[in-house]
């Protein structure tokens, strides 16, 4: 009878530190795999220009047709990444930070810069910028996203896609 118990405890123990662990690592591993999956297409610290979003868009799921998306998969372990983009100032525009556990720890929109963004993404807790953003983990993925109010207006809001720069600043 021991002998069972002891085997039930072990297998419930072992249970309890696999399901922890796999919670702990699952979003690394989402972030891991999304990376894999675009590495052709996508190159670290540069910005990544997607075109917009029709039905047969299948790497993301459920993406908004009413949106034009852009990214920068970034890695501040050699050198800090300033980030720059004129923006719209008629719709709305975001850039959402996140670290390469898929946190969101920053974001910033057209409520509070309407014409030119310009960050310095670091992990140093001293920046000499005038707007710096402090990354919990070297490598992470910025995302940004413009409003389409019209398709009119969809060869305006691409050009301002193109302004989106990931820059590395000289190395730490």
């Amino acid at each position: 009878m021991k002998v069972r118990t002891r085997a039930i405890a072990v297998i419930l123990i072992s249970a309890i530190i696999a399901h922890l662990a796999f919670i702990y690592s699952y979003p690394y591993l989402i972030a891991i795999s999304s990376y894999f999956a675009t590495k052709s297409e996508v190159k670290v610290n540069e910005a990544y220009y997607q075109l917009p979003i029709n039905a047969s868009f299948k790497k993301v799921v459920m993406p908004s047709p009413d949106i034009l998306y852009s990214a920068c998969v970034f890695d501040i372990s050699n050198s800090d990444l300033l980030i720059e983009a004129k923006v719209p100032n008629f719709t709305y525009w975001s850039a959402s930070f996140y670290s390469l556990n898929t946190d969101n720890f920053f974001t910033i929109n057209d409520r509070t810069v309407k014409e030119n963004l310009s960050v310095v993404l670091t992990t140093k807790k001293s920046c000499n910028a005038e707007k710096c953003v402090f990354s919990p983990s070297t490598r992470g993925i910025v995302i940004f996203r413009i409003f389409i109010p019209d398709n009119s207006m969809l060869p305006e809001l691409m050009e301002y896609q193109k302004t989106i720069k990931c820059t590395p600043l000289k190395a730490n």
